[in-house]
């Protein structure tokens, strides 16, 4: 709560593939995240799995405003992008950054490193 709080009064979106959605329920916080949050879940290009149901049964338990959308598919997993990232970190490689900006916009990426985010494995610093 506090961090939406502090946020100020926006329009939030959580974006996450159509696996989470299975266990999103179990969340901590989970029903005031379905109501303070749009969620764009994210359908891999090719995939026939029937979540539309479990979209709808979401959005009548919790008011939760669910869209789907369709993605085409990347050669890249957000582990190798984190991987990548932690490998930057050590090299500051032109070539490594590049390779970054191709998987992650710019504004992003440069986010993650004014943050440290992913320089040490399972470590996010702050400050």
């Amino acid at each position: 709560h506090d961090v939406l709080k502090l946020l100020g009064p926006h329009e939030y979106f959580f974006i996450m593939g159509e696996d989470s959605l299975d266990y999103v329920e179990t969340w901590k916080e989970a029903p005031y995240l379905f109501q303070v949050l749009q969620w764009i879940v994210i359908r891999r290009s090719g995939s026939d799995r029937p979540i539309e149901e479990l979209m709808q049964e979401l959005r009548l338990k919790y008011q939760a405003k669910i869209h789907l959308s369709e993605m085409s598919p990347m050669a890249i997993s957000s582990s190798q992008c984190r991987e990548s990232i932690r490998h930057w970190y050590q090299t500051g490689s032109e070539q490594d950054w590049e390779q970054l900006c191709h998987w992650i916009p710019q504004v992003e990426l440069s986010y993650i490193i004014q943050h440290h985010f992913y320089k040490n494995e399972g470590v996010v610093d702050h400050g």
